[in-house]
């Protein structure tokens, strides 16, 4: 591989493929300069979303913020199994991750937000679906060709987590939204 496709592959992952990300980081220019096909970046992507995946167990947080930020659906379903087994905060972040990639919505980058602040927004934004008050934000739009049973699936699996979290009276991050609410 010659160093311009190397530099552009480095740029593809660093930022999750999130050409906006790039742009934020000025390196867009750079990046469309090398005049990257559609198809080298599927496969990149099919690398990419392996790869983070293997990462759940050891980086949780990092792995969701670059599957969420690259928009990872064909991964829905080893990010609920995931899910499934995490705990404490990392079981709020995957729910996060879950509810953003499937939610109907205007897309923010979740890079523009620190994890901590991710995890806290997540809470208000779900603490309110669950109490019946309106949200003030939904992430990401649910893409096209993902399927139905999946978008189901990660929704109920967020919710119910979240659910969990908000009944918890003890819980530090409940009643940090509880706090947010008032």
């Amino acid at each position: 591989m010659s160093d311009d496709c190397e530099r552009a592959k480095q740029l593809y992952f660093d930022f999750a493929g999130s050409q906006f990300q790039m742009w934020h980081d000025g390196v867009l220019d750079e990046y469309r300069g090398y005049k990257v096909s559609r198809e080298q970046e599927a496969a990149w992507r099919r690398e990419f979303v392996p790869l983070w995946l293997n990462r759940l167990p050891e980086e949780p947080i990092r792995a969701l913020v670059m599957l969420r930020t690259m928009g990872a659906t064909e991964a829905l379903p080893e990010l609920i199994r995931f899910t499934e087994q995490a705990s404490g905060s990392v079981q709020m972040s995957c729910a996060n991750a879950l509810w953003d990639m499937v939610a109907p919505g205007p897309s923010l980058p979740v890079a523009m937000f620190p994890p901590a602040a991710w995890v806290r927004d997540g809470v208000r934004s779900l603490w309110r679906l669950v109490t019946g008050r309106p949200s003030g934000r939904v992430y990401g739009p649910a893409r096209a060709g993902v399927p139905p049973e999946w978008v189901a699936q990660a929704r109920e699996t967020a919710i119910r987590v979240w659910r969990a979290f908000a009944a918890d009276p003890d819980s530090e991050l409940c009643a940090e939204a509880q706090a947010r609410l008032k």
